[in-house]
């Protein structure tokens, strides 16, 4: 645990330059010369059944000004008062590296809730699993850092923290305020990926933006481009046969992942070409965060394409064509982030090629 502690501290010290390895060659000063495997297992599974049974207990024990009194007791007043300033800066510490783990992972939940926006409550509750998100992955995170700062108001000594000064507080605004800060930082991570990965895919954006914002029937040719945009992504990032074998493989339960082409041959349906968010990997079971994203930017191309035929230049169809570059940018993202981040080499490579 002091290592843990002790490694995270250096972690979050933006003020050190050195590289990652000198600042943690610290280590070897804690770690013993070599490490026994099977008293390390054994430790590991010790540690494991503490924090499973017995130190809830405990804690639900010493919790108690009686408890206290006779922890105090037990190990004298100069250990225990030291050891519990020790949990008490520690504690404030770990609070601090939680609200900034869950702060770097606002671009990623605005992708989420973005690419997500046209699906319907019943939509999402046919894919189950992720009530904890209630419709929206920013809103959990943002009550998450509430969440934090409680626990920093029980007077956690923050002085030797090595934190970032809005570090020290909750959000001062409101979530969908919130949202509308990061998105600009989402649109544009997206657009640099959109680049490396695909120049034919970066122009279709492109041009998305450039009609909506200087053509007089700019809605129906953005509409018209993010519609190519998804299916290029869909139908070129992997062969038919593959998407139908990877498919029946790791999502055997899923409905609607093939229909009868008119050659008699089973066909992918553009929800399965979506799963391709996973990269094509293997994955060991299914993930909601998947199936929602596919639902997700299957149901902003069937928006786009009422766009694309039925245009009548008003300004809630921009508005929508407005909300569908980010629901596009935001599953390019969720891909990139969630399921290409292990491609490597040659496979990536190949990704590319066929984008």
């Amino acid at each position: 645990m002091e290592i843990f502690v002790v490694v995270i501290r250096q972690i979050m010290d933006d003020h050190d330059g050195r590289p990652w390895q000198e600042r943690l060659e610290f280590l070897d000063e804690y770690l013993p010369p070599a490490l026994d495997p099977e008293k390390l297992m054994v430790g590991a599974s010790r540690i494991e059944g503490l924090l499973a049974s017995d130190l809830p207990r405990w804690m639900k024990l010493v919790s108690t000004p009686q408890g206290k009194t006779f922890l105090r007791r037990l190990a004298g007043a100069a250990a225990y008062d030291k050891i519990e300033s020790a949990l008490r800066s520690d504690g404030a510490l770990l609070v601090i590296a939680f609200r900034r783990f869950f702060r770097s992972l606002t671009p990623m939940a605005v992708a989420l809730d973005d690419c997500l926006v046209f699906l319907a409550p019943s939509q999402m509750r046919d894919i189950g699993g992720l009530d904890l998100l209630e419709r929206s992955a920013l809103n959990v995170a943002y009550q998450i850092d509430a969440q934090l700062d409680r626990i920093l108001d029980h007077n956690l000594p923050l002085e030797d923290v090595p934190m970032r000064d809005e570090e020290a507080r909750a959000y001062e605004i409101d979530v969908e305020t919130l949202a509308n800060q990061v998105r600009p930082l989402v649109s544009g991570i997206s657009q640099d990926k959109i680049s490396e990965v695909s120049a034919a895919l970066s122009r279709k954006m492109s041009g998305a933006r450039q009609a909506l914002a200087t053509s007089d029937d700019g809605s129906s040719q953005a509409a018209n481009s993010l519609i190519e945009f998804i299916d290029r992504l869909l139908r070129q990032a992997f062969s038919e046969a593959y998407v139908l074998e990877w498919t029946a493989t790791y999502y055997p339960g899923e409905t609607k992942t093939t229909f009868g082409g008119k050659d008699g041959k089973l066909h992918p349906t553009k929800r399965a070409q979506a799963l391709f968010a996973h990269g094509g990997q293997s994955v060991e079971q299914a993930s909601s965060f998947h199936r929602l994203a596919a639902a997700g930017i299957n149901e902003t191309r069937a928006r786009l394409q009422k766009v694309k035929h039925n245009d009548s230049g008003t300004r809630e169809e921009k508005a929508l064509v407005e909300t569908a570059i980010s629901a596009v940018e935001g599953f390019f993202l969720f891909a990139i982030r969630a399921g290409w981040a292990d491609l490597q080499g040659e496979r990536l490579e190949e990704l590319r090629t066929r984008l």
